[in-house]
């Protein structure tokens, strides 16, 4: 799977030009292949605040709510693609068979599960994944 979708963050002077992310699902997964991109301006103090290199950081819009009540459905969220070592008490951006997820990562008896925040959701079995960064900022849309 190509991740060539994910949005980056461009430095200009003492801002950051952010493009209209794409989409990253809590619960169904979601592969982004038709995008229409817009600029927004970011300040690098926001970057700083939440301890995420720009070089490394991609935004990418959330859908789904089984990341609540942390992350909300339509949030944006901060994946520096530096941050790999899964712990289980990050959320990270994976990518699986059947789509890009948004999840916190449990390992028990050798088995990794994707695990939701919210707890009507029940832990998944991951049998293959990527990680594609730790998501170390939200911005949450109310």
């Amino acid at each position: 799977m190509s991740f060539n979708k994910l949005i980056p963050l461009y430095d200009k002077d003492d801002a950051f030009f952010y493009v209209d992310p794409s989409y990253v699902s809590t619960a169904g997964g979601a592969i982004n292949y038709e995008i229409n991109p817009e600029p927004l301006i970011l300040d690098k103090q926001i970057l700083d605040y939440i301890n995420s290199n720009y070089n490394y950081t991609e935004v990418l819009q959330v859908f789904g709510e089984s990341m609540e009540p942390d992350i909300k459905d339509g949030s944006l969220i901060f994946v520096d693609k530096s941050k790999k070592d899964l712990n289980d008490k990050d959320i990270f951006v994976i990518s699986t068979i059947d789509g890009i997820f948004i999840k916190k990562i449990n390992l028990r008896d050798n088995i990794y599960y994707m695990k939701s925040n919210n707890p009507i959701c029940n832990d998944i079995k991951l049998i293959s994944f990527d990680v594609i960064g730790k998501v170390c900022g939200v911005i949450i849309k109310i």
